[in-house]
């Protein structure tokens, strides 16, 4: 392409001439073609490292100082370069020899150059045109150095240097949304590195001696240093992103493709004024866009819906203290959030749909202020807000449009109103019990506090959270205020608030759509939920808990119901209404304890190892105790699972649910770090785990609730206690006391610290998931194989590598809601996959066409368009460990128009190639039957396949034509064996030839195999000999004369067979009978009758037996398929090539 004259310095020490003339010069970069020498060897180095890369040619514009000359082209391609050298020196050469001055002619030219490039259209590249085709460059190097589909997307690179062996090997660093890949090319010394952020178990910073700014990463089988010296924590910040999405991909059946493709776009298309800067690939940016507003909804509890368009620094007027404080305001599509830069210090939230008036304040104590009034008459005053245009815009934007509401379009159904009718409300006011008075009085006094609270910092959704509301939480939270607060609190207020009718409707809808097994285990869970209170005694309170639980399951079929989610809700029910209840149980198991609730409990299992990391820090002697017993993994899953209620009498426990919602997950940390303060001199005096589980048990059943308003029933002291001086240990402690003792002892426990250890232990949980699987499916797949462990292993890494090529790029739709399946049912593949599988592996010897062979093979086995890993292993065991009629019987049956078996046969009499065939009409419950083929068809088929219709008597697969080489052994009239070789008899007989009686053959399960696909099969027969001709000359000659035998017999026997059931082969349409007739079958003997010879494609047919038997009679032949190939999976080395174009990336 012509470009920008610019100045360069002749230098030929990294390009060589290819032409010149006198005024311009044609050069080609060293190291782009493979050839050697030292300049190459530079050259290449220098483009590797280099961020921007050369292109390959370019023209030089020579001027009268011959040390300074302008690149005025550069191309791409040889052809390029000389389509623009032939220009120049037909269009433009010629016309410098009229000019007298070298500087006339030079200006001419630069002239001429730039309007050439104005008339291209070509824009003046800019700073941000440069960087987009720097990444573009990359992307493609990347895709070709490491043999990438095109629909994995790179998303950034970075310059660093892998360390091997304390040696640094300066390259680039590829991050694409599946892979983390490594290039170095330097002197000649190439380094590479390619994984899957799916298999990545540690990631990590690393400072050493060595390296003091390095990133740790870790599988199964690598370990990887790599020295990023810039950009470090962007580059592991991404890192952790994508590992993220891997690994939430393998717990949900989700890719990682499909994921990052929804676009974090806001509905507006507005862009912020601020945090703008350009992204060289729009999946970081997204990657960016979604951290910011994962983190946005988690600090203000706000739905997964609502997406971060812009955050602005400002001052908010806090009224109780008549001053301002510095923090950040929030902008999204339904909400404005404020926090202070000071933290916990006070934080806002004003949803758009109860904004009133806007007012924009320019005063000289308030500097670009703004003024916001909501219909509760509260009012919020930002100043110092630089971008409040943009704030006026989305509110502006918000008002015009209406409030939004999520829910679905209003339903005026009978059932559903009959529905809304229905519900109940919080189960306390309709199952009162007395309350004593002194909680009496407590109850009086608490609420008192929360009135001149909300007095000062306002009520409902748009208050004021200050550090005041955790005291008056752990103080107590009033029974009349309890459902409000707790709404608020966990963000469910806003759910509620937006999702009017919701829960009515998946009522209705859960009577027909929850699953039978779903339905089953809720039932079964119902009369287990608080059976102490009388609520759950009779069918009010058992109805209200089924139906929040079937609407539950309705909503997120991915979750359904999992236990535990029954004792939660059904003390949600006690304070709350249904409708209520509902919420705080998606605020619950959607966004405060994500992946709790489903059949893997990951999310409980990340947090065990938590627990168990921060009692290690901050309790290390009890942890050592407590870890050699195996007690933390015992007690820690059934506490945070129920959120204490199912160790606690629920009366104490609804005060650590207070807390939970309030500061989420860290509070069950705290709490539990403090259980086991208060418990650690009887813990560390214990001998075994059941004395251990026994001690804090009885501690948490003797927690009460001195304010409580329920009845708070204590268990005895055991009279053993008594008498073995324990009765002091075992005294009650009141909840309050314990929760402000968990916040005041461990209040370093923050969500960040808690976070940042879920990212490190979630990769070793979902390891251990997937070790599980393995050994299940190994287990599972190695009954049914002759396979030992270590090979089955091999196909199972092997598999798995293909399944998740195969399931990287589908639609979600087809990806999602796979995490509830069998682990032996998830792992399948696609026809293309599958194919490439079976390449890896290499079964049999077959080159190229083993590509041919997987095909048919996949056609014969699969079910619904992909094949499981159990029945592909069970053909590989065929393939690679079966007996040779095994193997034969595969071979035929994959080029069988219609394998399904005709014969009945018990199972256990079936071969293994059978029960494959019977159980895909088994799982598919259908019988399909192709129709037989006439001659036509098998001649067209043939022709498809490139034969001619003549190719059985000229196939160069048989050796010279058939006619000359086929054996023939048969009974004639007399009963005298009579045989024929070559010319003698030849395999067509006239018609007036008398007919032999032929011995009856057994046919097999299978319809016979014709011609044309027997010439098929028998080309991949001799591909196979073709392949062992590597192994030795003479062995190939005997495989050889074995291969003619055989063909010579098979050909022989399936004219035998063909002519001996003539009565049911067809003829071509020239038959002797009658139009009328003609699509009625006919005989070879009544072909005869008319004169007629039979049609030898009409008569060729044979039987799996007469193959089976035939290949057999041959040893070297059968040999060849009796040979146990080894299980082991080829590897595709990265490798890049000094060719055109690819020395070095960037």
């Amino acid at each position: 392409m012509w470009v920008t004259p610019q100045v360069v310095m002749v230098a030929g020490f990294v390009w060589t001439t290819e032409q010149s003339n006198k005024h311009f010069v044609l050069q080609k970069r060293r190291g782009r073609s493979g050839e050697g020498g030292f300049r190459s060897m530079v050259a290449a180095t220098l483009d590797n490292v280099r961020e921007s890369k050369p292109p390959p040619f370019r023209i030089l514009l020579q001027t009268q100082h011959g040390e300074i000359s302008y690149v005025i082209a550069t191309a791409s391609s040889n052809s390029e370069a000389m389509r623009h050298w032939e220009y120049l020196k037909l269009e433009v050469l010629p016309l410098l020899d009229g000019f007298e001055q070298d500087e006339e002619a030079f200006d001419f030219v630069k002239t001429k150059v730039e309007s050439l490039l104005a008339s291209s259209g070509v824009p003046v590249a800019n700073s941000e045109d440069t960087e987009s085709a720097k990444f573009r460059l990359a992307s493609e190097q990347f895709h070709k150095d490491f043999n990438m589909p095109a629909e994995e997307e790179l998303v950034n690179y970075y310059s660093c240097s892998l360390m091997r062996n304390n040696l640094p090997h300066q390259g680039w660093l590829y991050l694409s949304v599946n892979h983390l890949c490594f290039y170095s090319y330097f002197m000649g010394t190439e380094a590479s590195v390619k994984l899957r952020f799916a298999d990545v178990v540690k990631l990590q910073k690393r400072t050493t001696a060595v390296v003091a700014a390095g990133i740790h990463v870790c599988t199964r089988d690598e370990e990887h240093v790599f020295a990023v010296f810039m950009h470090r924590d962007e580059t592991f910040s991404l890192m952790e992103q994508l590992v993220a999405v891997a690994m939430k991909g393998m717990l949900t059946g989700s890719n990682a493709a499909t994921e990052l493709k929804t676009r974090e776009t806001s509905e507006s298309g507005r862009t912020s004024p601020v945090n703008t800067a350009r992204k060289t690939n729009s999946i970081k940016q997204d990657l960016d866009t979604r951290a910011q507003s994962q983190q946005y909804q988690m600090m203000f509890r706000l739905p997964k819906e609502e997406h971060l368009e812009g955050s602005f620094d400002c001052m908010m007027f806090m009224p109780w203290q008549k001053s301002s404080a510095l923090g950040k305001l929030y902008c999204s599509a339904n909400y404005l959030c404020f926090s202070t830069k000071l933290k916990n210090l006070c934080t806002a939230l004003i949803p758009m749909r109860d904004i009133a008036v806007v007012e924009k304040m320019d005063e000289e104590s308030l500097p670009f202020a703004l003024h916001i009034i909501l219909r509760s008459k509260a009012t919020f005053l930002f100043s110092q807000l630089r971008h409040r245009d943009f704030a006026c815009q989305l509110i502006s934007d918000y008002l015009g449009k209406g409030a939004e509401q999520t829910s679905m379009e209003e339903d005026d159904s009978d059932e559903v109103r009959e529905t809304q009718a229905s519900l109940s409300a919080a189960l306390m006011k309709s199952f009162k019990q007395p309350i004593p008075e002194h909680a009496q009085a407590r109850e009086v006094v608490k609420a008192h506090l929360w009135e001149l609270h909300f007095a000062d910092y306002g009520r409902g959704v748009s208050m004021y959270r200050t550090s005041n509301m955790i005291d008056l939480i752990l103080k107590g939270i009033p029974d009349s205020l309890r459902s409000e607060l707790w709404l608020f609190t966990s963000g469910a207020i806003n759910d509620l608030q937006t999702h009017a009718g919701y829960y009515c409707k998946l009522v209705v809808r859960a009577k027909t759509e929850v699953p039978t097994a779903v339905a089953e285990e809720i039932e079964r869970d119902l009369h287990r939920s608080l059976p102490e209170h009388e609520a759950f005694q009779c069918d009010a309170g058992i109805g209200a808990l089924r139906r929040v639980l079937t609407a539950y399951a309705v909503r997120n079929p991915a979750i359904g119901y999992c236990q535990a989610m029954n004792i939660v809700c059904s003390v949600l029910l006690l304070y709350c209404s249904e409708e209520e209840a509902f919420w705080l149980m998606v605020a619950l198991c959607e966004r405060l304890l994500p992946d709790y609730y489903n059949t893997k409990v990951a999310g409980a299992l990340v947090d065990q190892g938590v627990f168990e990391a921060l009692c290690k820090d901050h309790l290390p002697d009890l942890y050592d105790q407590l870890h050699e017993l195996g007690v933390l993994s015992m007690i820690s899953l059934s506490w945070f699972l129920t959120i204490f209620l199912s160790v606690m009498p629920y009366a104490s426990a609804v005060n650590v649910l207070d807390c939970f919602f309030f500061d989420g997950s860290k509070a069950l940390f705290q709490v539990a770090l403090a259980v086991l303060e208060a418990n650690r001199r009887d813990l560390m005096e214990v001998e075994d785990e059941g004395e251990a589980m026994s001690r804090l048990t009885q501690y948490l059943e003797r927690v009460n609730n001195r304010d409580a308003t329920l009845p708070v029933v204590l268990p005895p002291i055991p009279s053993a206690a008594v008498a073995a001086g324990m009765a002091t240990s075992l005294k009650s402690v009141d909840v309050s006391d314990l929760i402000m003792s968990s916040y005041k002892q461990f209040s370093f426990v923050s969500e960040e610290s808690i976070e940042s250890l879920r990212m490190e232990l979630r990769l070793q949980v979902v390891k251990t998931l997937e070790d599980n699987n393995r050994r299940t499916i190994l287990r599972v797949i190695g009954n049914k194989t002759r396979f030992n462990r270590d090979e089955l292993t091999v196909i199972y890494t092997e598999f798995l590598e293909h399944h998740r090529n195969s399931t990287s790029y589908q639609s979600q739709s087809m990806v999602r809601g796979q995490n509830d399946r069998d682990p032996v049912d998830m792992l399948t593949l696609d026809r293309e996959h599958f194919i490439t599988f079976l390449c890896a592996l290499q079964p049999w010897k077959l080159g190229d066409s083993l590509a041919a062979l997987a095909e048919l093979i996949f056609k014969m086995i699969e079910i619904s368009s992909v094949v499981g890993i159990q029945r592909c292993t069970r053909v590989l065991d065929i393939m690679m460990r079966g007996t040779i009629k095994e193997r034969l019987e595969l071979l035929f049956c994959t080029h069988l128009d219609d394998p399904e078996p005709k014969r009945p046969s018990s199972r256990q009499n079936a071969s293994a190639v059978e029960l494959l065939i019977k159980e895909k009409k088994k799982i598919l419950k259908k019988l399909a039957v192709a129709s037989s083929l006439s001659n036509a068809e098998i001649i067209a088929d043939m022709v498809t396949g490139g034969l001619s219709p003549t190719a059985y008597t000229q196939s160069p697969l048989l050796g010279e034509t058939v006619e000359e080489n086929v054996a023939t052994v048969t009974v004639g009239a007399s009963g005298a064996e009579t045989g024929s070789v070559g010319s003698e008899r030849g395999i067509l007989r006239t018609a007036s030839e008398p007919m032999p009686t032929v011995i009856a053959i057994d046919v097999g399960p299978y319809n016979c195999m014709n011609q044309a696909e027997f010439i098929q099969m028998w080309k991949l027969v001799h591909e196979m000999v073709q392949q062992e001709s590597q192994e030795g000359a003479e062995m190939y000659l005997d495989l050889y004369q074995a291969l003619q035998q055989c063909s010579n017999l098979v050909m022989m026997r399936g004219m035998e067979y063909g002519e001996a059931v003539g009565d049911g082969a067809s003829v071509a349409s020239t038959s002797p009978r009658s139009s009328t007739q003609s699509d009625a079958p006919i005989s070879a003997a009544e072909c005869r009758r008319h004169g007629a010879a039979p049609e030898p494609l009409s008569l060729w047919q044979l039987p799996l037996k007469q193959f089976q038997s035939s290949v057999e009679t041959a040893p070297e032949l059968a040999a060849l398929f009796e040979r146990k190939e080894p299980v082991v999976a080829t590897k595709h080395k990265v490798h890049r090539s000094l060719n055109a174009g690819t020395a070095g990336v960037l």
